[in-house]
């Protein structure tokens, strides 16, 4: 019953969140979930997607492109569900990098996957079919991440830090986008 709860809280503040962007009332937003999972207003002109980690949430809404995103905590371990959604291209890759960036280079991996299949809605289930495009940034002294694959869906991949403490990336099917940061 808690879970039920916590799941109908968690949409009325989405739906808050939308009304507030959209510039419409909290009774005119409708949400939907595709087959994948995939959340959308009724009238399908938006997308928009949505991450909550250590006790916020990270809202991205869009018109005439798809968009996903995840925001992380960072935390000394990665979540052994999350391990599971790794190749072992990437698995070796994250081996040679971590003493460089620790955790982050993990989240950075992490989140751009998890963006990803949100943005096409195939859940996490596809994440074993997701390739990232990133590069290592000498002036910054960490991996970025430029694109993500998902299946043959190509994606474009920006890095989010709205805190210090974490660690997010918003993927679309737009080739140009520039985040925008509204704090409420």
């Amino acid at each position: 019953m808690e879970v039920e709860q916590s799941q109908a809280a968690s949409q009325r503040a989405l739906a808050r969140a939308l009304a507030l962007e959209l510039g419409d009332s909290t009774e005119q937003v409708r949400i939907v979930r595709e087959a994948g999972g995939k959340p959308r207003t009724v009238d399908g002109n938006v997308s928009f997607s949505w991450s909550t980690s250590g006790g916020y949430a990270l809202l991205a809404v869009a018109r005439g492109c798809e968009l996903g995103v995840d925001l992380e905590v960072v935390r000394a371990r990665p979540a052994v569900t999350q391990l599971a959604g790794m190749g072992p291209v990437e698995r070796a890759l994250l081996r040679r990098c971590s003493d460089r960036c620790g955790p982050r280079c993990f989240l950075r991996l992490w989140t751009a996957k998890e963006a990803a299949v949100k943005t096409t809605g195939d859940g996490l289930r596809a994440l074993r079919d997701t390739a990232v495009a990133w590069h290592w940034d000498d002036e910054s002294d960490h991996w970025i991440v430029t694109g993500v694959t998902v299946r043959d869906v190509h994606l474009v991949a920006h890095e989010l830090v709205p805190a210090p403490q974490f660690v997010g990336t918003l993927c679309s099917t737009a080739m140009a986008i520039e985040p925008a940061w509204t704090v409420r």
